[in-house]
Protein backbone atom coordinates (compact mmCIF):
# COMPACT_ATOMS: atom_id res chain seq x y z
CA UNK A 1 0.00 0.00 0.00
CA UNK A 2 1.10 3.49 0.06
CA UNK A 3 2.32 5.49 2.66
CA UNK A 4 -0.47 7.12 3.97
CA UNK A 5 0.45 10.12 6.89
CA UNK A 6 -1.57 9.30 10.24
CA UNK A 7 -0.76 11.61 12.72
CA UNK A 8 -1.35 10.70 16.05
CA UNK A 9 -0.93 13.96 18.04
CA UNK A 10 -3.16 15.79 15.76
CA UNK A 11 -5.52 13.70 14.25
CA UNK A 12 -5.25 15.46 11.08
CA UNK A 13 -6.44 13.26 7.73
CA UNK A 14 -7.01 13.74 4.33
CA UNK A 15 -8.85 11.86 2.01
CA UNK A 16 -8.26 11.74 -1.47
CA UNK A 17 -10.96 10.52 -3.76
CA UNK A 18 -10.81 9.56 -7.59
CA UNK A 19 -12.45 7.15 -10.24
CA UNK A 20 -14.47 6.09 -13.33
CA UNK A 21 -16.95 8.23 -14.80
CA UNK A 22 -19.96 7.72 -12.82
CA UNK A 23 -18.65 5.66 -9.91
CA UNK A 24 -20.66 7.92 -7.66
CA UNK A 25 -17.57 10.00 -6.48
CA UNK A 26 -19.35 12.85 -5.45
CA UNK A 27 -22.29 11.22 -3.75
CA UNK A 28 -19.70 9.12 -1.90
CA UNK A 29 -17.32 12.15 -0.98
CA UNK A 30 -20.80 13.77 0.38
CA UNK A 31 -21.60 10.63 3.11
CA UNK A 32 -17.75 11.13 4.51
CA UNK A 33 -17.93 14.47 4.51
CA UNK A 34 -21.20 14.07 6.70
CA UNK A 35 -19.42 11.08 8.67
CA UNK A 36 -16.50 13.18 9.32
CA UNK A 37 -17.26 16.68 9.61
CA UNK A 38 -14.37 17.37 7.82
CA UNK A 39 -14.43 20.50 4.59
CA UNK A 40 -15.03 19.13 1.01
CA UNK A 41 -13.57 20.07 -2.12
CA UNK A 42 -14.60 19.19 -5.16
CA UNK A 43 -12.83 19.37 -9.07
CA UNK A 44 -16.21 21.35 -9.83
CA UNK A 45 -15.50 23.28 -7.07
CA UNK A 46 -11.95 23.94 -7.52
CA UNK A 47 -12.21 24.99 -11.10
CA UNK A 48 -15.01 27.63 -10.25
CA UNK A 49 -12.59 29.13 -8.31
CA UNK A 50 -9.81 29.60 -10.62
CA UNK A 51 -12.36 31.24 -12.83
CA UNK A 52 -13.55 33.58 -10.26
CA UNK A 53 -9.85 34.51 -10.04
CA UNK A 54 -9.79 35.19 -13.99
CA UNK A 55 -12.64 36.88 -14.27
CA UNK A 56 -14.12 34.13 -16.33
CA UNK A 57 -17.24 31.60 -16.23
CA UNK A 58 -16.17 27.69 -16.16
CA UNK A 59 -17.49 27.41 -19.91
CA UNK A 60 -14.83 30.02 -20.55
CA UNK A 61 -11.65 28.57 -18.21
CA UNK A 62 -12.57 25.40 -19.73
CA UNK A 63 -12.02 26.53 -23.42
CA UNK A 64 -8.85 28.57 -22.68
CA UNK A 65 -7.36 25.36 -20.47
CA UNK A 66 -7.42 23.90 -24.65
CA UNK A 67 -4.50 25.84 -25.62
CA UNK A 68 -3.39 27.67 -21.82
CA UNK A 69 -1.21 24.71 -19.63
CA UNK A 70 -1.41 27.53 -16.83
CA UNK A 71 -4.88 26.18 -16.34
CA UNK A 72 -3.86 23.28 -15.14
CA UNK A 73 -0.85 23.90 -13.69
CA UNK A 74 -2.96 26.69 -10.95
CA UNK A 75 -5.13 24.05 -10.57
CA UNK A 76 -2.56 21.78 -9.57
CA UNK A 77 -1.22 24.44 -7.53
CA UNK A 78 -4.12 24.73 -5.78
CA UNK A 79 -4.59 20.93 -4.92
CA UNK A 80 -0.60 21.13 -3.53
CA UNK A 81 -2.10 24.05 -1.52
CA UNK A 82 -4.80 22.08 0.24
CA UNK A 83 -2.50 19.27 1.47
CA UNK A 84 -0.21 22.04 2.70
CA UNK A 85 -3.30 23.33 4.98
CA UNK A 86 -3.47 21.74 8.72
CA UNK A 87 -6.47 20.61 8.54
CA UNK A 88 -8.59 17.19 8.07
CA UNK A 89 -10.43 17.12 4.55
CA UNK A 90 -12.05 15.37 1.68
CA UNK A 91 -10.95 16.13 -1.89
CA UNK A 92 -12.22 14.54 -4.73
CA UNK A 93 -10.09 15.19 -7.79
CA UNK A 94 -8.86 13.53 -10.67
CA UNK A 95 -5.44 14.09 -9.78
CA UNK A 96 -5.29 14.48 -5.66
CA UNK A 97 -3.99 11.38 -5.17
CA UNK A 98 -0.36 12.85 -6.83
CA UNK A 99 -0.47 16.14 -5.21
CA UNK A 100 -1.53 15.08 -2.09
CA UNK A 101 0.79 12.22 -1.30
CA UNK A 102 0.47 11.27 2.27
CA UNK A 103 -3.70 11.85 1.70
CA UNK A 104 -5.62 8.12 2.50
CA UNK A 105 -5.71 7.51 -1.62
CA UNK A 106 -9.28 6.03 -2.35
CA UNK A 107 -10.50 4.98 -5.99
CA UNK A 108 -14.01 4.03 -7.19
CA UNK A 109 -15.15 1.64 -10.19
CA UNK A 110 -18.16 0.53 -11.56
CA UNK A 111 -19.60 -1.38 -14.69
CA UNK A 112 -19.81 1.25 -17.31
CA UNK A 113 -23.88 0.53 -18.21
CA UNK A 114 -24.52 1.12 -14.78
CA UNK A 115 -22.50 4.31 -14.86
CA UNK A 116 -24.39 5.14 -17.85
CA UNK A 117 -27.71 4.43 -16.28
CA UNK A 118 -26.87 6.64 -13.36
CA UNK A 119 -25.35 9.81 -15.90
CA UNK A 120 -28.59 9.23 -17.47
CA UNK A 121 -30.56 9.95 -14.36
CA UNK A 122 -28.40 12.94 -12.90
CA UNK A 123 -30.45 16.00 -13.75
CA UNK A 124 -26.68 17.72 -12.85
CA UNK A 125 -25.03 16.73 -15.64
CA UNK A 126 -26.88 19.02 -18.30
CA UNK A 127 -24.04 19.48 -20.55
CA UNK A 128 -24.03 15.64 -20.71
CA UNK A 129 -26.54 14.38 -23.59
CA UNK A 130 -26.69 10.72 -25.04
CA UNK A 131 -29.27 9.45 -26.94
CA UNK A 132 -29.54 5.90 -25.26
CA UNK A 133 -27.05 4.21 -22.31
CA UNK A 134 -25.04 1.92 -24.81
CA UNK A 135 -24.27 5.58 -26.51
CA UNK A 136 -23.32 6.81 -22.49
CA UNK A 137 -21.31 4.24 -21.83
CA UNK A 138 -19.70 4.13 -24.49
CA UNK A 139 -18.66 7.54 -24.75
CA UNK A 140 -17.75 7.20 -21.09
CA UNK A 141 -15.48 4.46 -21.56
CA UNK A 142 -13.70 6.67 -24.32
CA UNK A 143 -13.81 9.97 -22.09
CA UNK A 144 -11.84 7.80 -18.78
CA UNK A 145 -9.57 6.13 -21.62
CA UNK A 146 -8.49 9.45 -22.85
CA UNK A 147 -8.08 11.05 -19.27
CA UNK A 148 -6.12 8.03 -18.08
CA UNK A 149 -3.55 9.02 -21.06
CA UNK A 150 -3.49 12.64 -20.44
CA UNK A 151 -2.82 12.47 -16.81
CA UNK A 152 0.07 9.82 -18.01
CA UNK A 153 1.25 11.98 -20.41
CA UNK A 154 1.24 15.13 -18.11
CA UNK A 155 2.37 13.80 -14.83
CA UNK A 156 3.77 10.35 -15.43
CA UNK A 157 1.25 8.44 -13.32
CA UNK A 158 -0.82 5.84 -13.90
CA UNK A 159 -4.99 5.95 -12.19
CA UNK A 160 -5.23 2.45 -12.80
CA UNK A 161 -2.45 1.04 -10.91
CA UNK A 162 -3.59 -0.39 -8.03
CA UNK A 163 -0.49 0.00 -6.21
CA UNK A 164 -0.97 3.91 -6.07
CA UNK A 165 -3.98 3.71 -3.36
CA UNK A 166 -4.84 2.35 -0.14
CA UNK A 167 -8.06 1.63 -1.23
CA UNK A 168 -10.51 0.55 -4.24
CA UNK A 169 -14.12 0.57 -4.06
CA UNK A 170 -16.33 -0.99 -6.52
CA UNK A 171 -19.72 0.74 -6.58
CA UNK A 172 -21.57 -1.47 -8.86
CA UNK A 173 -24.85 -2.12 -7.64
CA UNK A 174 -23.77 -0.56 -4.60
CA UNK A 175 -25.43 2.33 -2.92
CA UNK A 176 -23.79 5.26 -1.62
CA UNK A 177 -24.31 4.35 1.62
CA UNK A 178 -22.80 0.80 1.24
CA UNK A 179 -19.75 2.55 -0.54
CA UNK A 180 -19.16 4.94 1.92
CA UNK A 181 -19.69 2.86 5.19
CA UNK A 182 -16.87 0.44 3.28
CA UNK A 183 -14.42 3.44 3.32
CA UNK A 184 -15.17 4.65 7.02
CA UNK A 185 -14.46 1.24 8.26
CA UNK A 186 -11.40 0.74 6.23
CA UNK A 187 -10.00 4.44 6.83
CA UNK A 188 -9.89 4.13 10.48
CA UNK A 189 -9.03 0.67 11.08
CA UNK A 190 -5.81 1.80 9.03
CA UNK A 191 -5.53 4.83 11.38
CA UNK A 192 -5.55 2.57 14.27
CA UNK A 193 -3.04 0.48 12.66
CA UNK A 194 -5.14 -2.46 11.35
CA UNK A 195 -4.88 -2.65 7.80
CA UNK A 196 -7.80 -4.16 6.15
CA UNK A 197 -8.25 -5.59 2.83
CA UNK A 198 -7.46 -2.92 0.20
CA UNK A 199 -10.23 -4.11 -2.82
CA UNK A 200 -13.79 -4.42 -1.97
CA UNK A 201 -16.95 -5.00 -4.42
CA UNK A 202 -20.58 -5.18 -3.90
CA UNK A 203 -22.32 -8.97 -3.16
CA UNK A 204 -24.54 -8.22 -5.70
CA UNK A 205 -22.19 -6.82 -8.97
CA UNK A 206 -19.92 -10.45 -9.41
CA UNK A 207 -21.36 -12.65 -12.06
CA UNK A 208 -20.62 -16.02 -10.87
CA UNK A 209 -18.70 -18.99 -12.80
CA UNK A 210 -18.70 -22.31 -11.91
CA UNK A 211 -21.18 -25.14 -11.01
CA UNK A 212 -23.58 -23.63 -7.07
CA UNK A 213 -23.70 -27.38 -6.26
CA UNK A 214 -21.65 -26.70 -3.36
CA UNK A 215 -23.67 -23.69 -2.19
CA UNK A 216 -25.03 -26.58 0.66
CA UNK A 217 -23.73 -28.47 3.56
CA UNK A 218 -21.89 -28.62 6.58
CA UNK A 219 -18.91 -26.28 5.66
CA UNK A 220 -21.37 -23.57 3.92
CA UNK A 221 -23.90 -23.72 6.95
CA UNK A 222 -20.68 -23.17 9.22
CA UNK A 223 -19.83 -20.02 7.43
CA UNK A 224 -23.34 -18.39 7.34
CA UNK A 225 -23.36 -18.77 11.28
CA UNK A 226 -20.38 -17.42 11.37
CA UNK A 227 -21.57 -14.28 9.42
CA UNK A 228 -24.60 -14.25 11.74
CA UNK A 229 -22.65 -14.29 15.04
CA UNK A 230 -19.57 -11.90 14.54
CA UNK A 231 -20.55 -10.29 10.90
CA UNK A 232 -18.28 -11.28 7.82
CA UNK A 233 -14.80 -11.91 8.27
CA UNK A 234 -12.24 -9.25 6.19
CA UNK A 235 -10.09 -12.10 5.85
CA UNK A 236 -12.69 -14.29 3.53
CA UNK A 237 -11.36 -12.37 0.42
CA UNK A 238 -13.44 -13.54 -2.81
CA UNK A 239 -11.36 -14.63 -6.24
CA UNK A 240 -12.85 -12.12 -9.23
CA UNK A 241 -12.38 -11.59 -12.70
CA UNK A 242 -12.93 -7.71 -13.96
CA UNK A 243 -13.33 -7.99 -18.06
CA UNK A 244 -14.68 -4.97 -19.62
CA UNK A 245 -15.52 -3.33 -16.20
CA UNK A 246 -18.09 -6.53 -15.24
CA UNK A 247 -16.79 -8.72 -12.52
CA UNK A 248 -17.09 -12.32 -12.08
CA UNK A 249 -16.72 -14.45 -9.59
CA UNK A 250 -13.81 -17.47 -10.16
CA UNK A 251 -13.66 -18.43 -6.47
CA UNK A 252 -15.53 -17.76 -3.30
CA UNK A 253 -19.35 -18.70 -4.48
CA UNK A 254 -19.52 -20.14 -0.39
CA UNK A 255 -18.65 -17.12 1.11
CA UNK A 256 -19.73 -14.75 -1.29
CA UNK A 257 -23.61 -16.25 -1.33
CA UNK A 258 -23.81 -16.80 2.51
CA UNK A 259 -22.60 -13.00 2.67
CA UNK A 260 -25.66 -12.37 0.36
CA UNK A 261 -27.97 -14.38 2.71
CA UNK A 262 -27.05 -12.60 5.86
CA UNK A 263 -27.45 -9.35 3.68
CA UNK A 264 -24.36 -7.96 3.92
CA UNK A 265 -23.53 -5.45 1.14
CA UNK A 266 -19.77 -5.15 0.73
CA UNK A 267 -16.83 -8.30 0.55
CA UNK A 268 -13.43 -7.72 0.13
CA UNK A 269 -11.83 -9.48 -2.50
CA UNK A 270 -8.56 -10.36 -4.18
CA UNK A 271 -9.06 -9.34 -8.26
CA UNK A 272 -7.32 -12.14 -10.78
CA UNK A 273 -5.01 -10.12 -13.40
CA UNK A 274 -4.44 -11.66 -16.19
CA UNK A 275 -0.70 -11.55 -17.97
CA UNK A 276 -2.52 -9.65 -20.79
CA UNK A 277 -5.15 -7.47 -21.97
CA UNK A 278 -8.70 -9.60 -22.49
CA UNK A 279 -10.37 -9.74 -25.78
CA UNK A 280 -13.17 -11.38 -26.64
CA UNK A 281 -12.30 -14.35 -28.55
CA UNK A 282 -9.73 -15.32 -25.60
CA UNK A 283 -9.21 -19.06 -24.70
CA UNK A 284 -10.19 -17.69 -21.06
CA UNK A 285 -12.92 -15.87 -22.22
CA UNK A 286 -13.93 -18.88 -24.18
CA UNK A 287 -13.74 -20.93 -20.61
CA UNK A 288 -15.74 -18.14 -18.71
CA UNK A 289 -18.57 -18.82 -21.68
CA UNK A 290 -18.24 -22.55 -20.55
CA UNK A 291 -18.93 -21.46 -16.84
CA UNK A 292 -21.58 -19.40 -17.36
CA UNK A 293 -25.11 -19.51 -18.08
CA UNK A 294 -28.59 -17.40 -18.28
CA UNK A 295 -29.53 -20.78 -16.50
CA UNK A 296 -26.92 -20.23 -13.75
CA UNK A 297 -27.37 -16.84 -13.36
CA UNK A 298 -30.85 -17.37 -12.66
CA UNK A 299 -30.50 -19.79 -10.30
CA UNK A 300 -28.27 -17.68 -8.52
CA UNK A 301 -30.49 -14.76 -8.67
CA UNK A 302 -33.03 -16.84 -7.63
CA UNK A 303 -31.23 -18.03 -4.14
CA UNK A 304 -30.52 -14.59 -3.48
CA UNK A 305 -33.71 -12.51 -3.86
CA UNK A 306 -31.91 -9.96 -6.78
CA UNK A 307 -31.65 -9.59 -10.21
CA UNK A 308 -28.08 -8.35 -11.99
CA UNK A 309 -30.81 -6.24 -14.63
CA UNK A 310 -27.20 -6.15 -16.83
CA UNK A 311 -26.05 -9.40 -17.71
CA UNK A 312 -22.64 -10.38 -19.52
CA UNK A 313 -22.66 -9.43 -23.53
CA UNK A 314 -21.34 -12.51 -24.72
CA UNK A 315 -24.99 -14.36 -22.56
CA UNK A 316 -27.18 -11.42 -24.63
Amino acid sequence: MPHTKNDPTTGIHKITVTGELGSGKSAVSRLLTQRWKWPYHSGGDIYRQIAARRGVSAVELSSIAQTDPSVDEEIDDLIRSLGEESRSMIVDSRTAWHFIPGSFKLRLEVDAELAAHRVLKDDTRASESYDDYHAAAQALQIRYASEVARYTRAYGIDVTDDNNFDLIVDTTRATPEDAAQTIIRCAESLWAGRALPRRWIPTKAAYPLGTLERLSGEQFDHIRQAIQLRGYDPLWQVNVLRLGGKLYLVDGHRHLSAALLAGVAMVPCILIQPQRPLEINDPTVADMRERLSMASLKEWEDRHGFKFGVYPPFLT
